[in-house]
């Protein structure tokens, strides 16, 4: 086992010496350390800091500096902090009691989960969210709260010498499957039961608005939901149509921008439309689950785009909708703008593909007809099926 862990540890580490292995010394020649750009060119500095100090200071030849400043993003990525959540839990066995936490996949007709932790004291189950044995911890990954968390216990602990990153990985017992997962647990409870609320309250719109055949939700840690974003299987007339439910905070404000050349629908948002893929999420359905306001759009690729916000506050994205909701009940502000050039040539971009596919295939069917007009093609093609053996 403890091999493993310095897998783990080795593959999470190198992360950011890949960066600066395939950055050329040119490049990290120019960047200037008194004003970095992005989270990398940070990220850098403060290694070529920390170097030089580990390099000045004979007494900090073996020792790391802790760090002093919270960092913008979590230091170790969704996956890597997955596989080290899932390596201080013992694999499933056939004679496990389903009260004591390990690793294992829940497969049923109404639930399929990739492999995660399962049972114990943190299952939803158990914690009462819902019916399913997936395991709470399963979500520290990708959610911020929990990583502010692991931050606040990091900075109050007084004996720790290392960098962040670095001691998140030597203290991953204690957080994931220890004294301090509880109090994680309970950052993320929150999160989960707004998120169910919300579900349920979406669940009653669509019955009324939609008079569905049925409506499937998705088990907490199943694939289609974390891995494609199907919260929701609605049937409507025999056909499956998959919503993706979002939460809409009260204080945020949906604007409706009117241009001289087209309009759009603006919602600020912590993730950027590509995260829902048009093949996999049919409608995106945003709920505020304290008064019930909603409203829902199709998940058409060419009608939606990301912006940047201009200020820090909030979401850090503004998601556009270039076309009306399928329903609301929100009383929309509408805005008068500048027309804006570059949407008349991405509202376009899908009908011009089509109509080039059009064309192209019109031409290979006259070629078709032409070569099939030809005497010489029909003896050929007719010696071919005869000497071709099936």
């Amino acid at each position: 086992m403890s091999k493993l862990l310095d897998i783990v540890k080795k593959e999470i580490i190198s992360e950011q010496v890949s960066v600066d292995e395939k950055w050329s010394e040119k490049y990290k020649k120019s960047i200037n350390c008194s004003n970095p750009k992005g989270f990398s060119q940070r990220a850098h500095c403060q290694g070529k800091k920390k170097r030089k100090v580990n390099e000045d200071s004979p007494e900090n030849n073996n020792k790391s500096v802790k760090d002093t400043t919270e960092p913008q993003k979590f230091p170790i990525s969704a996956k890597k902090l997955k596989e080290l959540i899932n390596y201080h839990y013992p694999f499933c066995s056939n004679t496990n009691d389903k009260t004591t936490p390990c690793i294992g996949k829940i497969n049923d007709d109404n639930c399929q989960t990739d492999e995660g932790v399962i049972y114990g004291l943190y299952s939803e189950k158990n914690l009462n969210l819902s019916d399913s044995d997936w395991s709470v911890v399963n979500r520290f990954d990708t959610n911020s709260s929990v990583h502010k968390g692991i931050w606040n216990i990091y900075k109050k602990d007084k004996e720790a010498k290392s960098s962040f990153r670095g001691w998140v990985i030597d203290n991953g017992k204690e957080l994931f499957n220890g004294k301090y997962t509880g109090e994680l647990v309970n950052l993320n409870k929150s999160t989960i039961e707004k998120g169910y609320k919300s579900e349920s309250i979406a669940k009653k719109i669509i019955e009324d608005k939609f008079k569905p055949q049925s409506i499937k939700q998705h088990c907490a840690g199943d694939m289609r939901d974390r891995k494609f974003g199907q919260d929701l299987d609605v049937v409507i007339n025999g056909i499956s149509h998959y919503f993706q439910i979002k939460p809409l905070s009260s204080n945020v404000t949906i604007k409706k921008i009117v241009t001289g050349l087209d309009s759009y629908y603006e919602i600020p948002s912590y993730h950027k439309s590509s995260k829902y893929q048009e093949q996999y999420v049919d409608v995106i359905f945003y709920v505020d689950e304290s008064n019930g306001e909603f409203v829902m759009f199709m998940n058409d690729e060419q009608k939606i785009s990301t912006t940047v916000k201009k200020d820090y506050s909030g979401p850090p994205f503004i998601i556009r909708y270039y076309e009306e909701p399928i329903a609301t009940n929100i009383d929309i502000e509408t805005i008068t703008s500048n027309p804006s050039r570059e949407r008349k040539q991405f509202t376009h971009k899908k009908e011009d593909m089509l109509k080039m596919y059009d064309e192209k295939i019109k031409q290979l069917q006259d070629m078709k007809d032409k070569l099939l007009q030809s005497e010489s093609t029909k003896y050929n093609y007719k010696k071919w099926l005869n000497e071709s053996q099936f």
